[in-house]
């Protein structure tokens, strides 16, 4: 919580505060709030806080016996392969892409990587089917002074899930995929998919 506090603390010249702190949450498996700080509260309830897992995760969303998983690309999601973005969907190269960010993620953040054979998960991601795919390349803005914002979006049907896939994909669903997935581009969901 001191963190947070000196990331607004006086900032402005008039040594103004530049934003106030009023409340902080964390959020447990279904989106329930715990509160961790408020204002006017006495105290502070860190332990109160919320550390999610991918086996939490994979427990709550009971995903692993679907047939079939509906994706839902809900931000513009960029995919860089061979130095160029790519403009059709393909599942070998999204799930790749999500497998490296929270690679990345894990050792800069944790003590230890994920321990996975990359090469194995690589030649899984073969055998996903994609239909029903309504994902295409869609670009907005591109005013005067605006930059154009642009990406693949849509829907798609996938099935020949392997199990394996299933923490990487709720996982990403917290963290986004793809060029500016910290700023929120390559914003997915996954659900399954009733026949």
């Amino acid at each position: 919580m001191d963190a947070v506090r000196l990331l607004f603390d006086k900032h402005t010249k008039k040594n103004e505060l530049s934003a106030v702190v009023e409340r902080v949450e964390s959020l447990g498996y279904h989106d329930e709030p715990t509160l961790i700080y408020s204002e006017g509260s006495p105290r502070e309830n860190a332990d109160s806080l919320n550390l999610l897992t991918a086996e939490g995760l994979r427990d709550a969303r009971l995903l692993d016996n679907a047939p079939a998983m509906r994706l839902r690309l809900v931000t513009p999601l960029k995919l860089m392969q061979e130095g160029r973005t790519m403009r059709h969907f393909s599942f070998s190269p999204f799930i790749r892409t999500l497998i490296r960010r929270a690679s990345s993620l894990a050792s800069y953040y944790c003590d230890d990587g994920i321990p996975a054979d990359y090469r194995w998960l690589t030649s899984l991601s073969e055998a996903v089917r994609v239909s029903k795919c309504t994902i295409r390349w869609v670009e907005w803005g591109g005013s005067q002074g605006g930059g154009k914002l642009a990406g693949l979006a849509g829907e798609a049907i996938l099935t020949s899930m392997p199990e394996e896939f299933i923490p990487f994909l709720l996982l990403g669903e917290l963290f986004n995929v793809g060029k500016g997935a910290p700023f929120g581009l390559g914003r997915f969901t996954v659900a399954a998919e009733e026949p």
